[in-house]
């Protein structure tokens, strides 16, 4: 995409003229005294400079030579709508300002350790959820050849825009009581704007 360089373009956007009744092209008719539609440099100049902010998005330079820049503008722009990382520790950022985020860790102590989000969320922390990472890990041997349910709960809580706390608990059986429970890995999906 470039601007027109023919040396009889004017060298700055002339000052468009006051909108008349909006129509649509048309070739004309001869015979029966119809004009064609006339192309004034107003539509030209609108035409021209909306195609070269669309190709400007992707920003680089306007190029006489490269015919993909309105392309790659339009593509610019999209991914900035949905900025992703479709990583193990993620995040999706929608249209709208909501951002999803997800990732895995493991917990030490499962008594508020500290984690940082993907990214930071600019404005808040709506939501978040805790997951067992092994479900496995909720059975323990008794002892005498059978297994022991120990499930285990988890919590979450937004520290700031970039941290988040995750809680542990794990019924320790035999002994009927819970506990914190670290070492233990979790799944998150966090939600914010």
């Amino acid at each position: 995409m470039f601007r027109i360089d023919h040396p009889t373009a004017a060298a700055a956007l002339p000052a468009p003229s006051a909108a008349g009744t909006p129509g649509y092209f048309q070739g004309g008719d001869p015979a029966s005294g119809t004009p064609r539609t006339v192309v004034t440099q107003d539509w030209a100049n609108l035409v021209q400079e909306e195609l070269c902010t669309v190709a400007l998005a992707a920003g680089a330079p306007l190029s006489k030579t490269d015919t993909g820049q309105v392309l790659k503008g339009i593509k610019a722009t999209v991914t900035g709508m949905f900025g992703q990382s479709l990583s193990a520790q993620g995040y999706v950022k929608l249209p709208s300002g909501l951002i999803v985020q997800w990732g895995d860790q493991v917990a030490l102590t499962g008594n508020g350790d500290l984690f940082a989000f993907p990214i930071a969320f600019p404005n808040a922390v709506l939501s978040g959820v805790l997951g067992e990472a092994n479900p496995l890990g909720w059975i323990s041997s008794n002892g005498s050849g059978g297994n022991t349910l120990q499930p285990t709960v988890w919590g979450f809580k937004a520290v700031s825009l970039t941290q988040y706390a995750a809680y542990t608990v794990r019924y320790v059986a035999g002994q009927n009581y819970w506990a914190f429970g670290g070492p233990a890995g979790f799944y998150l999906l966090a939600v914010g704007y």
